[in-house]
């Protein structure tokens, strides 16, 4: 190597500054030899033609698809490949069977069973039935409503004698007053009939029966028995018409 101001030797390559003239040497790193610029090449063109001759040889991914997947035709019964014909099975599967029936009822309260006779006594009628059971007194409180729909007075009277027979007609509950009333559209009652706990006691249990088809008779009864001014609704038997129907 030789100095570029003076034309010196410089004798190594860890000199710093030329010893004839003092210039600061600046060493440069010594590139690749020609021999290594032609391996490099040479190198590069193999894999060229290694990458171009696996390309060349793989198969084309459309024409293997063509193959191997199968043909659909409208029919939805069948799928059709390009070779044969396979037809398609549908398993039948058998819905499970039901499971057994439960080995226990639907425990009947007296409130249930109150409830389901009255329903049963009142069918024929738009109603509503409300049946409490009061666990002080161990007693029930029923109250019913019939809505007005142009029958004839004797039907609603009727109705009215089967809702007493069934609350008292059998002695097997206790009940501390059962009202009926029957309504118009609007709300407005027409009538109502209520009979209590004490005054069910002096009626014997088959006039209470005889009652459930003698509207008119249990009308003209509750009238001569009524209670005026009753201290409290649970002992009354009171019957009120607030309008001729």
């Amino acid at each position: 190597m030789f100095c570029k101001k003076c034309g010196a030797r410089i004798p190594d390559d860890h000199t710093r500054f030329c010893q004839s003239c003092g210039e600061p040497v600046v060493h440069e790193k010594p590139g690749p030899s020609k021999t290594e610029k032609i391996l490099w090449i040479v190198i590069g063109v193999m894999i060229l033609v290694a990458a171009f001759a696996l390309l060349r040889n793989q198969p084309n991914s459309s024409s293997v698809k063509s193959l191997s997947s199968p043909r659909l035709n409208l029919n939805p019964g069948t799928a059709t490949n390009t070779q044969k014909t396979h037809p398609v099975f549908h398993r039948e599967v058998s819905a499970p069977p039901p499971p057994p029936a439960s080995s226990t009822t639907p425990v009947q309260t007296p409130s249930s069973i109150l409830y389901k006779a009255l329903v049963k006594g009142l069918a024929g009628s738009r109603y509503s039935i409300e049946v409490k059971y009061l666990q002080q007194k161990k007693s029930f409180r029923v109250k019913a409503t019939i809505l007005y729909d142009n029958q004839p007075r004797e039907v609603y009277l009727n109705a009215f004698s089967r809702f007493f027979a069934i609350c008292y007609g059998d002695r097997t509950q206790s009940l501390i007053v059962a009202a009926i009333s029957l309504k118009q559209e609007n709300g407005t009652p027409l009538m109502t009939m209520g009979i209590g706990q004490k005054v069910a006691a002096i009626m014997p249990a088959s006039t209470w029966r005889q009652f459930s088809n003698m509207g008119p008779s249990l009308l003209n009864w509750v009238r001569n028995h009524e209670v005026k001014n009753p201290s409290s609704p649970e002992m009354a038997c009171y019957f009120k018409q607030n309008a001729e129907f």
